[in-house]
């Protein structure tokens, strides 16, 4: 391939051979992708009219069409980019030209429509985000004194205080609270269409919470990291726990485009009231 990409001659040519695989059975369709001159050149094999909207012929092509792949570096590609993804180094919304900064102005041409567009498979498109990020909710444990009501001296808030700047300065901190007593509290037990309520406080102090922070990071150490620079909330033994927020992105296909979009709204208007 030149520089400039493959010649209109060519590509003809390429679609002609490719077409004859099609039109002798070899294959239901194909999709050829080629780069020419900073574009994305994009030819669908298999394809006939049908009132408007083309069709596969066996059918449209849904969510859970299986492509063969001829080109190694796809699949090699892909496979190094689910690692990254479950390593959490990675998300598949993640705008590409941050990763590969000569994509940034990549256009894409397409020859042929191959998605109906009365199919039902209509993919969401998620808006593209900054930096790799995930949020991490640290949860201080709870102890007899903090259950007590007894409430920490001022080095301890000077020390905390501190600590909280640090997060901030940093970038990573979304909020920091502490909790009153459980006996200041109550639960609502639910049993079917039933609600009873019942007033604090609880026994099981180690299974309380006495206060949180809320911080985003870019994995589950850089949080443990964190967490291990924090003053002891109690002085003495003290527990502290991390736990990873969900991210719409988590839900998959039951977090639909419509439901995408009503969170997205609701997130815009309580960031608009604070």
């Amino acid at each position: 391939m030149s520089r400039g990409g493959l010649s209109k001659a060519r590509l003809r040519r390429m679609h002609d051979v490719m077409a004859g695989h099609v039109e002798r059975g070899g294959v239901p369709g194909l999709i050829t992708l080629v780069s020419r001159r900073g574009e994305v050149h994009v030819d669908t094999i298999g394809m006939k009219a049908a009132g408007g909207p083309e069709a596969i012929r066996n059918g449209p092509i849904r969510r859970d069409t299986i492509f063969r792949i001829s080109s190694m570096t796809k699949p090699i590609t892909a496979a190094a980019t689910m690692i990254l993804v479950e390593e959490c180094k990675l998300r598949l919304d993640e705008p590409v030209d941050r990763l590969l900064p000569d994509l940034a102005d990549r256009k894409v041409s397409m020859s042929r429509v191959f998605v109906r567009q009365d199919s039902g498979a209509r993919l969401p498109t998620p808006k593209p985000e900054g930096d790799i990020t995930m949020r991490f909710m640290v949860l201080v444990k709870a102890d007899k004194n903090t259950e007590a009501g007894i409430l920490p001296d001022e080095k301890l808030l000077a020390e905390m205080g501190k600590y909280n700047e640090e997060l901030a300065k940093a970038g990573v901190l979304l909020a920091a609270e502490g909790l009153h007593p459980s006996s200041k509290g109550a639960r609502v037990k639910f049993s079917g269409g039933k609600r009873t309520v019942i007033d604090g406080p609880f026994t099981e102090a180690k299974e309380l919470v006495a206060g949180f922070w809320l911080i985003q990071v870019k994995s589950k150490e850089e949080a443990i990291e964190w967490v291990k620079r924090c003053p002891n909330p109690t002085g003495t033994e003290a527990e502290i726990e991390i736990r990873q927020v969900f991210e719409a992105s988590d839900f998959g296909p039951a977090l639909t485009p419509e439901l995408r979009e009503a969170e997205e709204r609701l997130r815009a208007q309580v960031a608009a009231k604070r």
